[in-house]
């Protein structure tokens, strides 16, 4: 069991309902200066905006906002090796997708844009364009992927730029006997691929191989009206997804890519743990595993690590939260990747007197021995909600948002709970 810290970050929305919709976006990174950041949708007069704690989580500061975003946008973040680069692929307000690369400033913590949005998929090219994500090929091209839909037919939109960005060439695939689609690209330093899952399985497809037929990981699809409760991590040359099945009874499926076979296998774990709703795994340099899953049966976050590449896992964090939303598997987002420590965030109910969702912050530190050690769950304060009903920007970047206060509020009224 290990310490850590959880705390209530300070921002105030409406109806901003893509915090964690898609679990297969990635949506944390952390900087090598140590800060954390998370694109989270701030409702319908901010919409997409990047959030930094410099301070483990302790407090939050809003360092961007996207353009010709609202309240249904999504985003997918890619932090480059540079470690101050950071590429996003965002859906916009009338169902485009745009593609931004973004600068760090580690002394002023805040991030600018290098470059203007750039239209990838057209406003109408699908009549619905959802959950973009990016990545760079070991062919040296940039992909981004997005899901559609053409006449009630699933589609994958799949884009190509030869330019870093600048300009893309566009195609689509139709998946005919599928209600519901997502699609996630991926690379390793030999590999890249996207994961293909529908309600009725999950693929894998080589795009370094351009014959390559669609491989079936697993018969079983994945959960949620998105089939979207995947996530994946790489360690060196190997791709771990963990996967929520559509099955009566929820299951977590675990598999590997191994980069030395180039095929994937699921992991037979040797301990097993309850199969819950939510799932995302992480890794760290080290090439640790973590599982953090949300069991709203019994109101507890679970952090598990495994040492020996997924094939045992031992309880890392238990975290009771007797608040959370119902449902909680669309309200619990965790970084793919992490140095030092694990933040996972999840949406919580009003506190009293409020008509507004919070969201908190844990901050898990794996390497830390003790008990776990919880601070601070709900805030000390009503936070200001500056302008909130007038502004479609409340704040100017960088302004420090009320730390004591809940990062995250939305509207009970009109939430859907998706």
């Amino acid at each position: 069991m290990q310490s850590l810290v959880s705390h209530w970050l300070g921002f105030w929305g409406w109806e901003a309902r893509a915090i964690t919709v898609s679990r297969m976006q990635d949506k944390i990174v952390e900087t090598p200066d140590g800060a954390f950041h998370v694109v989270l949708n701030a409702g319908r007069f901010s919409g997409l905006t990047l959030f930094t704690s410099v301070d483990n989580g302790g407090t939050w500061d809003r360092s961007f906002q996207f353009e010709n975003s609202d309240l249904f946008s999504t985003a997918h973040l890619d932090l480059l090796e540079d470690g101050r680069t950071l590429t996003v692929s965002y859906q916009g307000a009338n169902r485009e997708v745009f593609y931004q690369t973004l600068s760090y400033d580690a002394h002023l913590a805040n991030w600018s844009a290098l470059t203007a949005p750039v239209t990838v998929f057209e406003a109408g090219q699908s009549a619905r364009v959802s959950l973009p994500n990016h990545v760079m090929g070991v062919d040296g091209l940039l992909y981004t992927l997005a899901v559609g839909d053409a006449f009630f037919v699933p589609e994958i939109n799949i884009a190509m730029s030869a330019d870093e960005g600048m300009t893309w060439e566009t195609s689509d695939i139709q998946l005919f006997g599928n209600l519901l689609v997502s699609v996630r690209g991926i690379s390793t330093p030999d590999v890249t691929g996207a994961i293909v899952a529908t309600d009725n399985s999950l693929a894998w497809y080589d795009a370094t191989d351009p014959d390559a037929p669609l491989v079936e990981i697993s018969e079983n699809g994945s959960f949620a009206v998105l089939a979207s409760h995947y996530s994946l991590t790489v360690v060196e040359d190997d791709i771990y997804l963990a996967n929520i099945t559509t099955e009566d009874l929820p299951q977590v499926e675990l598999f590997v890519f191994e980069g030395a076979t180039r095929a994937w296998r699921e992991l037979e774990v040797q301990n097993t743990f309850a199969a819950e709703a939510y799932v995302q795994i992480s890794s760290n340099p080290q090439g640790h595993l973590y599982l953090t899953f949300d069991d709203f049966g019994d109101s507890t976050l679970r952090v598990l690590e495994s040492l020996d590449g997924g094939l045992t896992w031992e309880i890392e964090a238990e975290i009771e939260v007797e608040d959370r939303v119902f449902p909680a598997l669309t309200r619990m987002a965790a970084p793919e990747y992490f140095t030092e420590d694990l933040v996972v965030f999840q949406m919580v109910q009003p506190r009293e007197g409020s008509d507004f969702y919070g969201v908190s912050a844990v901050t898990v530190d794996v390497d830390a021995d003790g008990s776990v050690l919880l601070e601070g769950l709900r805030p000390a304060r009503e936070p200001v909600r500056d302008h909130m009903s007038t502004s479609p920007h409340p704040w100017v970047p960088g302004e420090h948002l009320d730390g004591v206060g809940s990062l995250f509020e939305r509207s009970v009224a009109e939430d859907t709970l998706l």
